[in-house]
Formats: structure tokens, sequence, C-alpha cells
């Protein structure tokens, strides 16, 4: 089976009138590791216009797919959308078509990676850090609200607490997931970065990583899926990890096309 990988699209409006929207390869699905657009609606509608056409989708939903919503309610919206399409939304889910497997979460992150030069620090520590600065950098905390009931003398928007408690629940759900057997191939599909291996060099040291990824390198080796694909990260990567192929292609910014190392006919067996 051909699978077209794709993510971090971040399809805008203008994008039309500078005629760069993609040129959609033949496969026999797609694969999309999310950040469409800034609302899940158009995201939703981009992928039904443009991609669902062609070819099955398998898509897992990114952080600037929530803008404008809690992840909640853009998770309830989106599945509303999708039905009667051929497009297949992951969050805590698995999908099998053929003989391939595809477990599914945007994954989110724990923030306790190390972010670079802080290897010393224990993962603890580093977690707290990230959890008094991370939120007053990364757009997500003025851009997507809150699932869980607000506290007393809290705002509306999304909490760091919200965050950890889903990639917590996602990497519990991927792990009991690849432990069951299954006589084919697995493809974990997440928006987040599972190793740090990915992150871009450009940040090394910068608390934002910890936002991007987790070091989610004992459960690949534990469980060895056979193909791991995210975004998040700016900058195409494909490498093995242990056993498993690490893989991620996107399109990026529209200022960022050109140097993110984007293949627009990244098309691979499974």
């Amino acid at each position: 089976m051909r699978a077209w990988i794709i993510s971090d699209i971040h399809h805008a409006r203008m994008d039309v009138l500078w005629s760069n929207d993609l040129v959609v390869p033949k496969a026999d699905v797609c694969i999309c590791a999310g950040d469409i657009t800034n609302s899940v609606v158009d995201s939703i509608a981009y992928v039904r216009r443009f991609i669902e056409p062609h070819m099955p989708v398998v898509l897992t939903l990114g952080n600037h797919d929530y803008y404008g919503s809690s992840i909640k309610f853009a998770l309830e919206r989106a599945r509303r959308l999708i039905e009667g399409t051929r497009i297949q939304l992951l969050e805590n889910e698995t999908w099998i078509f053929r003989d391939c497997r595809f477990v599914g979460a945007t994954l989110w992150t724990d923030f306790a990676v190390s972010i670079g030069g802080d290897e010393h620090i224990p993962p603890e520590e580093r977690r707290s850090i990230a959890f008094g600065l991370v939120p007053s950098l990364m757009a997500d905390f003025s851009c997507i609200y809150r699932s869980e009931v607000r506290r007393e003398g809290e705002n509306g928007l999304i909490t760091v607490r919200e965050i950890l408690e889903r990639h917590i629940a996602s990497r519990s759900y991927i792990d009991q997931e690849l432990s069951k057997p299954f006589d084919g191939r697995t493809i974990v599909v997440t928006h987040h970065a599972p190793l740090i291996q990915s992150f871009n060099a450009d940040f090394y040291g910068e608390i934002t990583n910890a936002a991007f990824g987790s070091d989610l390198s004992d459960l690949i080796a534990r469980r060895r899926p056979s193909v791991w694909i995210h975004g998040h990260i700016h900058k195409f990567r494909d490498y093995m990890a242990d056993k498993t192929r690490v893989i991620c292609n996107p399109r990026g910014y529209r200022g960022e096309r050109g140097t993110s190392g984007f293949r627009a006919d990244f098309v691979i067996d499974l």
C-alpha cells in the first residue's frame, strides 16, 4: 500500500491568491499529521475538498486545528463534519485499513523533555520550569479554550495541566494498542514529536521545545511500531529509532516553504 505523508499545511485563505495549493500525488491513502488551518471547521473543509476526493485520509489534529475552540468541542465538531466521508480522524483511536493498523492521537507533550543543555536536571524539575514559562511563549495558551471546568480565579483558556493529562492518556492508549498482536504493519500517527531527535537544532536550548515533543524512546523500543509519523516540527525528518521509521514531512508556513525540506510527492510503501 502506498501512503502519501504530509503535515503542517498551515493553509490560509491568501494561499489561493499565491497559487501554492498542494498537488496531490497518486497514493492509496493520505496520512495527515495535523495543523491544516487555524480552525477545525476550515481544516476538515480543506481535507474534504483537496485530499479526500483522491484517497482515504488518516487524520490527527494539530494544535492549530484546535484554535478558537476547546479540544473537546473541536473533536466533537470534527467527527460530525467527517460523517459519511473517507476521512478517519484518530484521537486515541485505531483504524485498520487493508493490512495496516493506524494508531493515532494529537499526543501533546509531558513538558519534561530535555530541551538541550539541561540533561542534568531531573524530568520533574524540567516540567516545573516549562509549566512556568511555556504558556507565555506559545500561542496555544491564548488561542485554545479549556475543556475542563474552570477553577476560581482562572480564565477560560487551556492549561498546561489539561495538556499533560491528555498526553498521559494518549501515551497510555498508544502503549496499550501496540501491546496487542497484529498480523501486519502498525503505523502510529501523532502531531507532536515522540523523540528529541526530531527537534529543530536551530532551537537548541529553547524552553518552547517542551511543547513540541516528548521522549517516548522507551515506548518505541518496547513496542517497535513499523512507522511513527508526526508533524509540529517544521523540518523534514526520516530516520530510524530502534526498529521504527520516524517521519515528518511538513509544508510549514508560507514563509518557510522551500526551507522546511518538504517533499510534495513524499509517498512510501507501507
